[in-house]
């Protein structure tokens, strides 16, 4: 795949490195070849039917969706597609003259975000958790009106903008798992320790969105998971045992206000959870009160 070229807004664009992958699809950064500045996102799907399905459902669902936290597609074929120059979720701080980065999709307890998160000061964790629950709970509000849910929200489908820090945003990406609201699913897609549990034994809905995502700011905060398994049976029946369990369990200095946001977001239950509205009254509130 290296090499190759795609032409994109009617430039000719050649593929660098593979800056990700999952199960279904790889993801490329690309190059314009006269214009180097002008940088694109290749995913292409993986070479089996169920990664070409799921690629064909994300472009389609892609088509449908405008809204400034989802990926805009900048052409597409039948097995790619492509997108604005986007990168993994970092948390960026000062450190010995130098600008230290982590990755939050690297989940390696040894040596990726859950390994470094405890060294990382509590306002900056507190302050990507924030950005992220605003951003993407404005985009789950948004497809709730479309009668679908995502499906798949976990740290690697959390993109971030190019650009400065007061301007980047965070994008929901990875639309290929994408089933109606109170649909059941042939297959439980979604990543284990984020996906809601009533995927595992009943229909998707929104407030299953909202689960994934607190689990996720959970994990920014702490480095951990809200409930351990190693298995999805394990899983569910940890989310009920633990069920009601907050981020200051783990780190008692989290903002009070956000602590409790998230422990809504995860809990058990659905009907314990609030609404995307619900959610972003709340995270304002919150904004100001963060400094």
């Amino acid at each position: 795949m290296k090499n190759k070229t795609f032409v994109v807004n009617q430039r000719k664009h050649r593929v660098k490195e593979k800056i990700g992958e999952g199960s279904h699809a790889v993801v490329w950064l690309a190059e314009a070849i006269f214009y180097p500045h002008d940088a694109i996102t290749i995913k292409t799907a993986k070479d089996d039917s169920v990664a070409k399905e799921r690629i064909k459902n994300e472009i389609e669902v892609l088509k449908e969706l405008h809204h400034p936290n989802v990926p805009q597609m900048l052409a597409r074929d039948k097995e790619w597609f492509a997108m604005p120059h986007l990168r993994s979720v970092h948390v960026s701080l000062p450190d010995k003259g130098r600008i230290a980065e982590y990755d939050i999709s690297n989940l390696n307890l040894e040596t990726g975000y859950p390994h470094h998160a405890k060294n990382i000061p509590l306002k900056y964790r507190e302050n990507l958790a924030i950005r992220v629950i605003e951003d993407v709970a404005n985009v789950i509000e948004y497809i709730a009106s479309t009668g679908v849910i995502h499906a798949d929200i976990s740290p690697g489908n959390i993109m971030e903008s190019r650009g400065s820090l007061i301007n980047k945003k965070y994008l929901l990406t990875d639309w290929g798992a994408t089933v109606l609201v109170n649909e059941v699913a042939e297959e439980s897609f979604g990543s284990l320790h984020f996906v809601a549990p009533e995927r595992f034994v009943d229909s998707a809905e929104t407030k299953s969105d909202l689960y994934s995502l607190g689990a996720v700011a959970f994990y920014i905060l702490t480095g951990t998971i809200p409930y351990p398994g190693n298995s999805g049976e394990e899983y569910y029946l940890n989310t009920a045992i633990y069920d009601g369990v907050s981020p200051a369990d783990i780190e008692k200095d989290i903002l009070p206000s956000l602590a409790r946001l998230i422990a809504k977001l995860v809990r058990k239950e659905p009907k314990d959870r609030p609404l995307p509205e619900e959610v972003l009254r709340k995270i304002q509130k919150i904004k100001q009160k963060f400094v």
